[in-house]
């Protein structure tokens, strides 16, 4: 069976820097910034199937993103 904490914590970051006349931004984000695991879901199926189900979320994530405004 998958051991799921009662509790934890995530952390995320992101910095945004706005181009002055340009209608131009860019952001650089980071999340789960500590590389935790953890369960998006869990189904304890054993007693219908003889198997429980997790489903592990995605580890550390990190990114640009640009966006421009007409």
């Amino acid at each position: 069976m998958c051991v799921v904490p009662s509790r934890y914590g995530l952390a995320s970051a992101r910095a945004t820097l706005e181009i002055p006349g340009r209608a131009l931004t860019v952001a650089l984000y980071e999340l789960n910034l500590a590389d935790k695991d953890y369960f998006l879901t869990k189904n304890d199926t054993r007693t219908d199937l003889g198997v429980a189900t997790c489903i592990l979320a995605a580890g550390r994530e990190w990114g640009v993103e640009v966006s421009a405004r007409f």
